[in-house]
């Protein structure tokens, strides 16, 4: 193994941690992580007052670069995600400053972005305490949905 490869799988596996960590502080009922490529990273299941578990997606990104509002990533792994019955989260970690965002991966993401064809920009919110509170608020939300459908 290369001193570069090992480099950018210590990256990603500290941004897999990372992710690991916060869906605890949540409280999660599980967080599974594969070790084979799936279509995501992890699948996560957050209690609910019902007695039951939401289960949810996450794909992984890190970076050691800061981050702006939006993060690039394939196109194809974003309609994969976005298109699928399991409600889709992007998660990118900056491992250089131990801070996290998030994204809900939804399929009018595509046409909105202005780049190209491979790739698109999706707009990313900082979580911060308060960012907790409406992440579990918007689980809420995609059960009601999914209840509805």
């Amino acid at each position: 193994m290369s001193a570069s490869n090992s480099q950018a799988q210590m990256v990603g596996r500290r941004a897999e941690l990372m992710a690991e960590l916060f869906f605890q502080s949540l409280d999660a009922a599980y967080v599974a992580r594969f070790e084979h490529a799936l279509a995501f990273d992890l699948l996560v299941g957050l209690s609910n007052p019902q007695g039951g578990i939401d289960n949810f997606a996450v794909e992984v990104k890190a970076t050691q670069q800061p981050v702006r509002s939006g993060f690039r990533i394939s196109r194809k792994i974003h309609e994969r995600l976005s298109h699928s019955n399991t409600p889709a989260m992007l998660l990118v970690a900056d491992v250089k400053q131990d801070r996290l965002y998030y994204a809900w991966l939804r399929p009018e993401q595509a046409a909105a972005s202005r780049s190209n064809r491979d790739t698109i920009v999706v707009p990313l919110t900082e979580i911060d305490e308060g960012a907790k509170a409406r992440l579990r608020e918007e689980l809420a939300a995609q059960r009601s949905e999914a209840m509805a459908a």
